[in-house]
């Protein structure tokens, strides 16, 4: 078993970013940051993968609906929103 100096490790590291696309590179910075985490809550959130279902036209007449109530004046607060969910 080779054992890798952190020195090496680090080097080897560079060099796969910078043989990354600069497509991937917000992506690798988002997991990178995400190993550095000492909170196993946020490490998992932060290690999640992206959400990448489809906007659907169901989402887009909901999200177009919401904004119509908002305009007129239909919205809740934070502790209205809190005793809904029970919390």
């Amino acid at each position: 078993m080779t054992t890798i100096t952190s020195a090496a490790e680090r080097s080897q590291l560079h060099a796969l970013v910078d043989a990354l696309p600069d497509s991937e590179l917000a992506e690798a910075s988002r997991l990178l940051r995400a190993l550095g985490e000492v909170d196993p809550g946020v490490r998992a959130a932060l290690s999640a993968p992206l959400d990448d279902e489809p906007f659907t036209d169901e989402d887009r007449k909901a999200v177009e609906a919401a904004e119509v109530g908002f305009q007129r004046g239909e919205w809740v607060t934070n502790g209205e929103m809190k005793r809904e969910l029970g919390l």
